[in-house]
């Protein structure tokens, strides 16, 4: 078995021989294992993330290169929930020093791939992608995480798999983003923006401040006011009495026999060319975009047709004069 100190090399021109790197500065997490080709087993510390530890009945005796020898205390397996069986089989080592060791041939002999790169050191089963490992900066090493996060083939399927859609929008106005940020925010009340902001409630929102908002956001905006319309509904508390008229059947006069009908309509001719009717709505709750509240109505006889044109308020008889728009 290769432990984190057996790599030796003469990098220096010196007569000793020197490590390949300084042991001192061994920075591996402990939750991740150097993946090792020389280790006949999973070899992990004690502080490894690891499932179903059990206390061994039959420790291993494990050689070191410098004479000395460490023993296992626990079996257990490792979380990798990707792995075969087989591949996810360890032993925890209180005797190692550094790092924990993944057995490269554990992978291999439990039908996995294992691949290298300059980057990166993937494993790979029935030609999916179970294990991604990384280049440790300290060592060089290649290093594979004991709890990884790359989902299983079972979460992969296709059935589980979710499409959707995203857009972005570049914003060159102030008063665009501001807009935009009131929406995103499910248009509040101006105040209660104002009062959230004055709070410190809303620090990762770009450019909304509470200079921002009190200069470019409207007092009032359609979305707003619609959604906080309090409105009691009428004739909850009428005083009128309702009186409902009894159905008053009237028979019909008996038939008798050979008798002749005789249907006859009269008819009113009135020569309306050239009338017009009007009618004016009453103002609306709340005001358009454009600043309208009612909608002034005509009906021209002559060609049958209907118009009509927004206006400002009732009592808008600039509007009223002029001809609405066809």
């Amino acid at each position: 078995m290769h432990d984190d100190e057996t790599i030796v090399i003469s990098n220096k021109k010196s007569k000793k021989s020197q490590f390949a790197f300084n042991i001192g500065d061994i920075n591996i997490k402990k939750h991740h294992g150097i993946a090792d080709a020389g280790a006949t087993g999973h070899f992990l510390l004690p502080q490894a993330p690891v499932k179903n530890i059990c206390p061994t009945t039959a420790p291993l005796e494990i050689a070191l290169p410098d004479g000395k020898t460490i023993k296992s205390t626990h079996t257990c397996d490792l979380d990798i929930p990707s792995l075969p069986p087989k591949a996810r089989r360890a032993h925890i080592v209180p005797g190692l020093k550094h790092a924990s060791l993944i057995s490269i041939k554990m992978l291999c002999d439990a039908g996995c791939h294992v691949e290298y790169n300059a980057n990166k050191c993937d494993v790979i089963f029935e030609n999916k992608k179970v294990w991604v490992g990384e280049r440790d900066k300290s060592t060089g090493l290649w290093v594979l995480p004991l709890k990884t996060s790359l989902p299983s083939s079972k979460n992969c399927s296709p059935e589980n798999l979710q499409n959707f859609a995203a857009t972005t929008r570049h914003i060159t106005k102030k008063q665009d983003l501001i807009i935009f940020l009131h929406q995103c925010l499910f248009c509040p009340p101006k105040h209660t923006l104002l009062r959230a902001i004055k709070n410190n409630q809303l620090p990762t929102w770009p450019g909304l401040t509470y200079d921002a908002v009190t200069k470019y956001l409207p007092d009032s905006c359609p979305a707003t006011d619609k959604g906080h319309m309090r409105r009691q509904r009428q004739g909850i508390q009428s005083t009128k009495n309702n009186v409902h008229e009894e159905n008053i059947t009237v028979p019909s006069p008996p038939i008798e026999n050979n008798m002749a009908n005789l249907f006859f309509e009269t008819m009113i001719v009135e020569n309306k060319h050239g009338k017009i009717y009007v009618d004016l709505t009453g103002n609306f709750p709340l005001r358009s975009i454009d600043g309208k509240r009612a909608i002034f109505i005509i009906y021209d006889w002559s060609s049958n047709a209907i118009l009509a044109t927004p206006i400002s308020s009732t009592s808008d008889n600039s509007t009223l004069i002029r001809s609405p728009k066809t």
